[in-house]
C-alpha cells in the first residue's frame, strides 16, 4: 500500500486527475490537495488578509476543487487552475463582505499613487483585480526581506514586532525592509504602468 502511494505521489497533477476520474478514488484527491494546501492558504491570506477568513476560504476552495474535479471539464495545467479557483473565490468573498472598497482605500493610499491607470468604464472590482495582479508580479522582483515583510505587514496584518520574531529580524530591519520595499514596489509599478501605456 505504501509503495502504491509513493508511486502515485510521483505522478503529475494531470495524471492524478485522470486517474481520479477513471477510478473515483478519493485518496487521489487527497494527494492533490496536500500538494497545494500551502499555496491555497497562502493565496487566501494574500487576498483576505485576516487569518480566520483565509483559513475558512481555503477550506471552501478545497471543496470547490473537489466539486469541479467531479465534472468532466478538462484541466490542462492543474497548478494554474488551482490558483485561479482560489483567487476567484477570494474576490467573491471580498465582494460579498463589502471589504473590497475598504481594501481599495488602503491600496489607493499606498500603491495607486504609483500611477496605475484604468479606463473610465472599469468597475472597482476590475481595477482591484488588475492592481493585485500587478502588485503580485512586481512583489516577486523585490529582495526576499522586502517581499516577506511587505507580505506579512499588508496581506497578513502582522505588526513589526511579530514579523521580527517570526523571521528572526530586528524591528528596525523589518521597518527598513517595509519602507524600502514599499518605495521599490511603487517605483516598479510606475515603470510597469509606463510600459503598459505605451
Amino acid at each position: 500500500m505504501l509503495k502504491l502511494l509513493k508511486s502515485r505521489d510521483q505522478n503529475s497533477d494531470e495524471e492524478l486527475v485522470q486517474q481520479f476520474r477513471k477510478s473515483g478514488d478519493r485518496s487521489l484527491l487527497g494527494l492533490l490537495l496536500q500538494r497545494y494546501s500551502e499555496r491555497i492558504l497562502g493565496t487566501c491570506h494574500y487576498y483576505l488578509r485576516q487569518e480566520q477568513d483565509a483559513e475558512d476560504a481555503a477550506m471552501e476552495v478545497c471543496e470547490l476543487i473537489v466539486r469541479h474535479l467531479q465534472k468532466s471539464k478538462e484541466i490542462k495545467r492543474f497548478k494554474d487552475w488551482v490558483f485561479i479557483i482560489a483567487r476567484n473565490h477570494c474576490f467573491r468573498k471580498l465582494k460579498e463582505n463589502k471589504r473590497l472598497a475598504e481594501l481599495g482605500e488602503e491600496w489607493q493610499k499606498d500603491f495607486l499613487q504609483s500611477g496605475v491607470q484604468y479606463e473610465l468604464g472599469d468597475t472597482l472590482y476590475v481595477q482591484q483585480e488588475e492592481l493585485y495582479a500587478r502588485v503580485a508580479s512586481e512583489l516577486q522582483e523585490l529582495t526576499e526581506p522586502q517581499r516577506i515583510c511587505l507580505t506579512a505587514f499588508y496581506w497578513q496584518g502582522e505588526k513589526y514586532k511579530d514579523i521580527a520574531a517570526r523571521f528572526g529580524m530586528s524591528a528596525d530591519e523589518v521597518r527598513s525592509a517595509i519602507q524600502n520595499g514599499r518605495r521599490n514596489l511603487r517605483n516598479r509599478l510606475k515603470a510597469a504602468n509606463k510600459g503598459f501605456a505605451q
